[in-house]
C-alpha cells in the first residue's frame, strides 16, 4: 500500500516493511519488534494518516502522522525559504526571493507588499509591538538592504543612513524590553561597518567590532543575538562569544572552554542557560548574575550528538527541550540524552535552516531547499523487554527464568533485551541501564544503542539490573528490571576457605625451610647470568638488523616522495612560482605539484599532506598525488576536484588514514584566485602592502567521508600580492620554549618585511631559513613543504 507520504508498505509472512528515501525498514515478530502474530493479511490507513496492520495474532496501530513536509504543491510560492517566524496569532511567516507567505494552520497565503524590501530578507524577528522586523541582506549592493519593519499595511526601510551601523544584516534579536539589536557583517566600505547596532524606537546607537573586542580580524562580524534575565546581550561572533552589560563588553573563546571559536548560533534559554552552536559542536554555559571563572560544557558528536555542524539555530521548546538545526538533520536534547530527526524519519532535506514553534506545541523546520516541515512530538513511550540472560555458553529466556536468580560471583553475565518502538528508526534505537545493589553507582549510564549489557559479579549480594528504551522524541519507558543473588564462589565458602588457610600456612613453613638452599643454588644462578649475557648479545644483534632494515625503508620512502615534487616551477605569464619541500629525519608525505590547464590561462597548485610516516606515509602520497593529476585533467572546477579526490581515497585508503590538501587555481587574465581546503589547518597567506591576512576556506580532510562537499572561495588578485601556500611543517614547528613558528608572530613579521624586488625562489629560501633557525635547539618530525606565488 502507497501512504499519503508517498511511502511504500508491504506485508508479508514475516513481519511488515516500508520503503523510504531509496531504502525499507523491516519490523518482524522474529526482530521482537512488537508485532503480534508475523503474518500481516492487510494495511488500512485512516484519514488522519494512522496506519492499522491486521494479522493472525491481532491489529497493530501504528502513529504515521508525526512529519508533514510542504512545499509548492501545497501553497508555498517557492521551497527557497530564507527566514521564518510565528507571530502572537499563531501564524507562520515564510520569506524568500519571490515574497512573503503566511500559513494560518490550514493553508498557505501568499502576501502582498507594496515594495520588494522583505523579498531580500534573510533574518525575520517577531517586536514586542506587533511588528515584524526583517533583516536584509543581498549578495550585490543595493539600496533595499539594511533593515525593514512591517506593521501589517506599511514597510518601513532603515540603512546606514538612519544610524543603522552595517546594511548587510546577519543577526537581529528583540529583548524583554522591546528593544531592538541588530548584527552586520559589513562585507564592503559602501555597505557600512561590521558590529551591533540599538534601536529603541527612535534612535540607532552603533556599535563597531573594535569597541566590542579592541583588535579584530577583518572577517569577525556578529552572526548571533540573544539575551538573558540579568539585562545582558550575548553575541555570537566569527571568533568567539561577546557579552555586554550595558557598558562594557566580555569577549570568550576556546580558552574558556568553548569548541570553536568560529560561532553560526546562539540561545540564551529560559533557564538562563546560554548555549553556543558552531561548526565542531555545541557548548553551553548556566548563566549567573556575576560572571567569573567562565567555563564552558561542551557536546561534540563523541557525547551524543548526532552532527556537529550548528548552522540551522537553536531552539527551547515549550516542553523543556533543546532543538539543534544542523547540516545533518535536526538534533534534540533533554539535558540528558541526544536524539536526532533526519530523512529517515521523514524530513525531505537534512539541511535544517530554520527552527520554531506554534502554540499547538508543532515544531517547524526550513529544510534546504526544499520548503517547509512541521513535526508533533508523539506522547508514545516506547516498551522495553528484557529477551534473554547469557552466563557462560548457557543462554536463559525470561520466559523460563523468573523471580531471583542465582549466579556465583566471578561469573560473567550478559542480559540481552529489544524495544518496542515504531516510531524511530531501528539503527537510531536508544536505551540506558544501570546495576544496582551493593554500594554501586546507581546513576544510569550515557545512552547507547547496544541491546546487550555485560557485567562479571564480584561481590556477593542482592543486585537488580533495570534497563530502559528511549525513543526518537525522548520519551522514555517504563523501566524494566530483573534481580540476581550472587552467592560466593565455592573457594569462599568456610567449610573449604579453612583447611585451604591451614594448608597454605604449612606450604609457608615449608618454603622457609627450603630457604636454607639458597646458598647451595647460587652456583647455579651465576651460570644462568651467562646464559642471559649470551641471550643478550644475541637481541643486540637483532635490534642492529632492524636498524638497517629501517634504515633502507625509509631511503626508499625518501626516494618516492623526491619523486613526486617537481623539477622546476612552470614559467607562468604574470606569475611568478618558487616551490620547496625538506624531508625530516623521519619522512612524512608532504607534497605540492603545478597543474597547467590546457588552454595555458589558468595554473593549479595543491599542496597536500598525507597522514602516516615512513614507507606507508609515500606510499600514500604517491596515490593522493596519481589521483589529483587524473581529476584535474578531466575537471576545471576544483571543488568538483577535491571531491572526486576524496571519493576516490574512501575507496582506496587505509581507514585511518587521510590527506589535508590546499588546491588554488589561478586565473592570469582576470587576476582571480578560486581556493578549496580539505583540513589544511596551515591557512594560506595573502601579503598586500605589508599587511598579512590568512585566507581561510574550511573543509574536512580527504579520505574520511564520501560523501562530503567541499566548497571554494574566490580572491581577487592585485598586482604585487604575494600567496605563500604551505603545510603545517612551517606553522607547527617549535622552539625550545615550546612555542610553535606562526603562534610567535614571527612568520607574520617575516612576511610582512620581505622587499617586492625579491626573487620569489628567494622568498621561499628566506622563509624555510627562517623557520630552520627558529628550531635550531630542537629536533623536528615534520616534512617542511612551502610553495609561493607572486602577481606581476
Amino acid at each position: 500500500m502507497l501512504d499519503n507520504a508517498q511511502h511504500l508498505w508491504i506485508g508479508t509472512s514475516q513481519g511488515i516493511s516500508r520503503f523510504s528515501n531509496g531504502s525499507f525498514v523491516n519490523y518482524s515478530h522474529e526482530d521482537s519488534n512488537g508485532l503480534v502474530g508475523g503474518t500481516i493479511n492487510c494495511i488500512y490507513q485512516t484519514i488522519e494518516g494512522t496506519m492499522w496492520f491486521g494479522t493472525f495474532g491481532g491489529v497493530i496501530k501504528h502513529d504515521n502522522t508525526s512529519m508533514t513536509n510542504f512545499s509548492t504543491q501545497d501553497g508555498l510560492v517557492t521551497n527557497k525559504i530564507s527566514a521564518g517566524c510565528i507571530d502572537e496569532d499563531n501564524r507562520l511567516w515564510l520569506t524568500s526571493a519571490l515574497g512573503l507567505t503566511t500559513y494560518d494552520g490550514k493553508k498557505f497565503h501568499a502576501f502582498k507588499t507594496n515594495n520588494n524590501l522583505v523579498n531580500r530578507a534573510n533574518r525575520i524577528e517577531l517586536g514586542k509591538d506587533g511588528r515584524i522586523w526583517f533583516g536584509l541582506m543581498s549578495y550585490t549592493q543595493t539600496p533595499y538592504d539594511g533593515l525593514a519593519s512591517f506593521d501589517g499595511n506599511n514597510v518601513q526601510h532603515y540603512s546606514v543612513d538612519d544610524g543603522l551601523i552595517g546594511n548587510t544584516v546577519s543577526a537581529i534579536h528583540v529583548d524583554p524590553d522591546g528593544i531592538l539589536w541588530v548584527g552586520s557583517t559589513g562585507r564592503a566600505k559602501a555597505e557600512g561597518s561590521a558590529g551591533l547596532s540599538k534601536f529603541d524606537g527612535r534612535n540607532f546607537t552603533a556599535f563597531s567590532m573594535k569597541s566590542i573586542v579592541g583588535d579584530f580580524f577583518e572577517r569577525d562580524a556578529v552572526r548571533a543575538i540573544s539575551s538573558d534575565t540579568y539585562g545582558r546581550i550575548w553575541l555570537g561572533r566569527n571568533e568567539g562569544v561577546s557579552c555586554f552589560d550595558g557598558t562594557k563588553f566580555l569577549n570568550f573563546h576556546q580558552e574558556n572552554g568553548l569548541v570553536n571559536n568560529e560561532v553560526r548560533s546562539l540561545l540564551v534559554d529560559r533557564n538562563n542557560i546560554l548555549w553556543v552552536g558552531t561548526y565542531f559542536g555545541i557548548s553551553r554555559w548556566d548563566l549567573k548574575e556575576n560572571i567569573s571563572d567562565v567555563r564552558f560544557q561542551t557536546y561534540t558528536t563523541e557525547d551524543g550528538l548526532s552532527y556537529p555542524e550548528i548552522l540551522g539555530g537553536i531552539y527551547h521548546s515549550s516542553d523543556d527541550l533543546i532543538w539543534l538545526g544542523t547540516s545533518g538533520g535536526v538534533s534534540i536534547f533533554d539535558g540528558i540524552t541526544w536524539s536526532s530527526l533526519d530523512i529517515r524519519d521523514g524530513l525531505s532535506n537534512n539541511f535544517i535552516r530554520i527552527i520554531g514553534e506554534d502554540r499547538n506545541r508543532n515544531m517547524w523546520f526550513v529544510v534546504g531547499d526544499q520548503g517547509v516541515s512541521r513535526y508533533r512530538r508523539s506522547e508514545i513511550k516506547p516498551i522495553v523487554k528484557i529477551i534473554s540472560l547469557q552466563l557462560g555458553a548457557e543462554t536463559y529466556t525470561t520466559k523460563k527464568s523468573k523471580g531471583i536468580h542465582q549466579i556465583t560471583s566471578g561469573r560473567r553475565l550478559t542480559v540481552n533485551y529489544s524495544a518496542i518502538d515504531y516510531l524511530t528508526h531501528p539503527i537510531k534505537r536508544q536505551y540506558r541501564y544501570r546495576m544496582k545493589g551493593h554500594s554501586l553507582d546507581e546513576n544510569w549510564n550515557r545512552q547507547t544503542t547496544e541491546t546487550h549489557f555485560d557485567y562479571v559479579f564480584k561481590k556477593p549480594g542482592k543486585y537488580t539490573f533495570e534497563v530502559q528504551a528511549i525513543n526518537r522524541d525522548l520519551r522514555y519507558s517504563d523501566p524494566k528490571n530483573i534481580s540476581f543473588n550472587v552467592l560466593p564462589a565455592w573457594y569462599m565458602n568456610g567449610w573449604i576457605l579453612i583447611p585451604t588457610s591451614s594448608l597454605i600456612v604449612v606450604i609457608m613453613v615449608l618454603a622457609l625451610v627450603y630457604g636454607i638452599r639458597y646458598y647451595q643454588q647460587r652456583r647455579e644462578s651465576e651460570l644462568l647470568e651467562l646464559e642471559a649475557k649470551k641471550l643478550q648479545a644475541q637481541m643486540l644483534e637483532q635490534e642492529r638488523e632492524t636498524r638497517l632494515a629501517l634504515e633502507a625503508e625509509l631511503t626508499d620512502a625518501n626516494q618516492m616522495q623526491t619523486s613526486l615534487l617537481p623539477k622546476t616551477a612552470p614559467v607562468v605569464e604574470g606569475l611568478q612560482i618558487a616551490g620547496s619541500s625538506i624531508a625530516t629525519r623521519e619522512v612524512g608525505g608532504d607534497f605540492f605539484d603545478y597543474l597547467i590547464s590546457e588552454n595555458g590561462r589558468q595554473i593549479s597548485i595543491a599542496v597536500g599532506d598525507v597522514s602516516g610516516k615512513g614507507l606507508r606515509g609515500a606510499m600514500n602520497a604517491v596515490m593522493a598525488s596519481g589521483i589529483l593529476r587524473i581529476y584535474a585533467e578531466q575537471e576545471n572546477n576544483i571543488s568538483s576536484v577535491m571531491s572526486n579526490i576524496n571519493k576516490a581515497l574512501c575507496q582506496n585508503m587505509e581507514q585511518d588514514m587521510n590527506v589535508t590538501m590546499v588546491l588554488a587555481q589561478f586565473d592570469t587574465e582576470e587576476k582571480l584566485m578560486t581556493l578549496a581546503n580539505a583540513g589544511q589547518h596551515a591557512y594560506p597567506l595573502l601579503i598586500r602592502g605589508g599587511f598579512v591576512q590568512s585566507v581561510k576556506a574550511k573543509g574536512l580532510a580527504l579520505g574520511m567521508i564520501p560523501t562530503i562537499p567541499y566548497k571554494s572561495i574566490v580572491v581577487d588578485l592585485e598586482s604585487g600580492d604575494l600567496l605563500l601556500l604551505m603545510t603545517d611543517g612551517i606553522t607547527e614547528p617549535r622552539n625550545a620554549d615550546g612555542v610553535m613558528y606562526e603562534e610567535s608572530g614571527r612568520l607574520a613579521e617575516l612576511v610582512s618585511s620581505i622587499p617586492a624586488d625579491m626573487s620569489i625562489k628567494e622568498v621561499v629560501d628566506t622563509i624555510i631559513n627562517d623557520v630552520e633557525a627558529y628550531t635550531a635547539d630542537e629536533e623536528q618530525d615534520d616534512d617542511i613543504t612551502l610553495v609561493a606565488v607572486r602577481v606581476s
